[in-house]
């Protein structure tokens, strides 16, 4: 696992995901082609 700078808002958001940053990224596989299309983004705030 490659650390990685993590941008935080300034501005307090509830359900906001920055502590599971890493996480996130290690369960995606970027070798997969294709397009991802997600149906639910909350406030699309990940980091």
């Amino acid at each position: 696992m490659t650390k990685r700078k993590i941008f935080v808002p300034p501005i307090k958001i509830q359900g906001i995901k920055t502590k599971l940053v890493e996480w996130i990224i290690d369960q995606i596989n970027f070798e997969i082609k294709g397009k991802w299309i997600e149906p639910f983004m909350g406030s699309g705030v990940v980091g």
